[in-house]
């Protein structure tokens, strides 16, 4: 059983959940001098409409090519780009994705940085399932990550 409670008392926001969580590692895109990488979530999207949204935002900003993952279902994805971006231009470009997770957005931008989950959470690990080509290289390397994390997920019943 997997529940939220949300609401108002006294113009405090009142906010409780209950429901599975299991233990996760995650990449951050955290890189030196304050740079990232792009990481992309997208939940409950069809690949063709995904490959669309990062076709299109890699195409706008001259994008290294974007590695493809199948979260978990045929409707979760998580993509990466290796292009080193100053973070706030990260979450920019990401936050203006067509179809991407907003809660996945709103906890980068707490956080100052994207995780993306690397291990089983019930449904399966993600999986690579695709490259979209570019002409512009990649300019950082999984070697460049400064941080991993382990993380309670959700577990979606």
């Amino acid at each position: 059983m997997n529940f939220i409670i949300r609401g108002k008392i006294f113009g405090h926001d009142l906010y409780a959940r209950c429901g599975k969580r299991v233990d996760v590692d995650g990449i951050n895109s955290t890189l030196s001098d304050g740079e990232s990488v792009l990481f992309w979530e997208f939940d409950d999207t069809p690949y063709e409409a995904v490959l669309a949204a990062l076709s299109d935002i890699q195409e706008e900003y001259l994008l290294s090519p974007i590695t493809l993952l199948m979260a978990s279902v045929n409707t979760s994805w998580h993509a990466v780009c290796w292009t080193r971006l100053p973070w706030m231009k990260a979450l920019a470009i990401v936050a203006q994705t067509e179809g991407v997770d907003p809660n996945f957005v709103r906890l980068a931008a707490q956080r100052e940085h994207f995780t993306l989950r690397m291990t089983d959470k019930g449904r399966g690990a993600p999986k690579h399932f695709g490259v979209l080509d570019s002409n512009w290289l990649p300019n950082a390397t999984p070697n460049d990550l400064e941080t991993a994390v382990t993380y309670g997920a959700w577990v979606k019943e």
